[in-house]
């Protein structure tokens, strides 16, 4: 083999070898902005989960199923319920941001449907959605919540209720 011939192999080699690396950081790369993301939903719900904790109490089973009927929830329960529907709206607007700005990747509109079920799918529910609207006029988040409710279906309490 000649020098140039073995220069020609090293070139080769060198050259194939930096292209993988390149590929090799690229996909580091990738993993870490999955992992980013993964990362910031998690701190979003340990967020909401900790502000739910903090305003609507360790117990809030008992305003939950009150809801369908507005009447019986007392002023501090219609509070635990503003609170609560307020989280599940904050967090609905940061995944948007985040969707807008490319780092979370997948379907925003779809994020939290079952507690989006549960809280506004019933009187209550509705009458925080009536209220928001007048409040915000056209708010994006709040149209999408009432554009899903459809999707719902019976709830559980509603499928107990029925059948028994």
């Amino acid at each position: 083999m000649t020098k140039e011939q073995t220069f020609f192999w090293i070139q080769l080699v060198s050259v194939a070898a930096l292209l993988i690396g390149v590929v090799l950081v690229v996909v580091q790369l990738q993993q870490n902005e999955e992992l980013l993301r993964f990362q910031l939903a998690t701190d979003l719900r340990a967020n909401r989960d900790s502000l739910r904790t903090a305003t609507l109490g360790e117990d809030y089973s008992s305003t939950l199923a009150k809801l369908n009927n507005v009447d019986t929830l007392n002023p501090a329960e219609l509070q635990q319920f503003s609170a609560h529907a307020f989280s599940v709206y904050y967090e609905l607007s940061h995944r948007w941001q985040l969707f807008d700005e490319g780092i979370f990747v997948g379907d925003w509109t779809r994020w939290l449907l079952d507690d989006r079920c549960l809280l506004f799918n019933n009187p209550t529910g509705q009458a925080w959605l009536n209220w928001m609207t007048e409040v915000t006029e056209g708010d994006d988040i709040i149209e999408q919540i009432r554009k899903d409710l459809p999707l719902c279906g019976v709830s559980f309490s509603e499928f107990i209720e029925n059948n028994t």
